[in-house]
């Protein structure tokens, strides 16, 4: 786990075209801890990893096979949080003054979680000692300004292409003292950051998976949300937050065989996304944009949500019980024979459809 400050602070693992307005993030699953910052360090490194937003990247790496981009950042959270602005920083951390643009009072800091953390997720401080102010410089530098350069950039890119773009930023939650959280919580910044169409059509998805499902309570979404997500620019950003125990042990941090489930309804949930946005068209304000640039994300939709189309003749619970009824046994690698052309002709409507036939079948073995 160790790195240089050097080293590749992320990863973009691009699609091998770009099929959908989707660009997906994960900044908080990184493992490469520098050196220099575990001597700086008065913690050790489990007590450190437990801030991490651990195996996220793996629950979404099927993303680009849906033709979206997935940016990772390989740096720790403890090191640099890119959900925070550069300079929000707390002045007690430095030897030196901050710069007069700094900002030092907002709610994160005072929680010791700005830019470069104070504590870590224990509650416990991090650092030795007041570190010297270049080390801001360096993070920013060296982290924070080339991971949201690349947000950016893929961000504006799927515009470009389609006109508007959709950036899930995905996180994972810890469990809370004294309150239960549901299984996902999406936050928009509080109605700010996305059309409320894909917040319906995502709490939508995730409920008909059996989730429950919160928005913005007890998160809204952090720095990247709030930037990068401009409604009116056709920019819309959404951060899901999925609880630890869903798919791990929080004390080891050792994934559990619920990793596959999450991980297998996050790909049908982002190709379901992609698959009905023809439809939001008007909820979405692209009411000016011709379409043709992503017609070939259209196909089947679940129904009931305004403005879906049924362009598949049956849902995939009946494909389902049709399939195991005409071929008992091999009605799964029946189905899965469909999803796999489907795969290879990018026709990411009818991945989902399929995925979810998948599905079916195993509540029918």
């Amino acid at each position: 786990m160790d790195a240089s400050p050097s080293s590749a602070p992320f990863s973009i693992v691009a699609p091998q075209d770009l099929l959908i307005p989707v660009v997906v993030a994960s900044p908080h699953s990184g493992t490469m801890y520098p050196d220099r910052f575990l001597r700086l360090s008065r913690l050790d490194l489990a007590t450190l990893r437990r801030s991490e937003d651990a195996h996220v990247d793996v629950i979404v790496a099927d993303v680009p096979t849906l033709g979206a981009p997935l940016l990772r950042a390989h740096f720790p959270r403890v090191y640099c949080d890119v959900n925070r602005a550069a300079w929000e920083l707390d002045p007690g951390m430095f030897r030196e003054s901050l710069p007069s643009f700094a900002l030092t009072t907002t709610d994160k800091i005072r929680s010791g979680l700005g830019m470069i953390p104070r504590v870590a997720a224990s509650g416990r401080g991090i650092y030795r000692e007041q570190l010297p102010l270049v080390e801001a410089h360096i993070r920013i530098a060296q982290c924070w300004q080339p991971y949201h350069t690349a947000l950016d950039t893929l961000l504006e890119r799927a515009r470009a292409r389609f006109g508007f773009t959709i950036l899930l930023d995905i996180h994972s939650m810890p469990r809370l003292p004294h309150r239960d959280t549901a299984d996902i919580v999406l936050g928009d910044a509080r109605g700010q950051s996305a059309s409320p169409a894909l917040m319906a059509l995502l709490e939508n998805e995730f409920r008909m998976r059996g989730y429950s499902v919160a928005r913005n309570t007890p998160y809204a979404g952090g720095y990247a949300t709030r930037h990068h997500g401009r409604p009116k620019e056709r920019r819309h950003a959404i951060q899901i937050e999925m609880r630890r125990a869903l798919y791990m042990d929080e004390t080891t941090l050792e994934p559990h065989k619920g990793i596959e489930r999450l991980r297998n309804d996050m790909r049908v949930v982002v190709a379901r996304l992609a698959s009905v946005l023809p439809s939001l068209r008007d909820e979405m304000g692209l009411q000016e944009y011709d379409s043709s640039s992503y017609r070939h994300l259209s196909g089947h939709s679940r129904p009931g949500l305004s403005g879906e189309r049924q362009v598949m003749s049956t849902s995939p619970k009946e494909k389902a019980a049709e399939l195991a009824a005409a071929h008992g046994a091999e009605a799964a690698t029946i189905a899965r024979r469909h999803y796999e052309t489907a795969l290879e002709e990018q026709e990411i409507g009818q991945q989902g459809y399929w995925l979810d036939v998948i599905e079916h079948l195993k509540g029918l073995a």
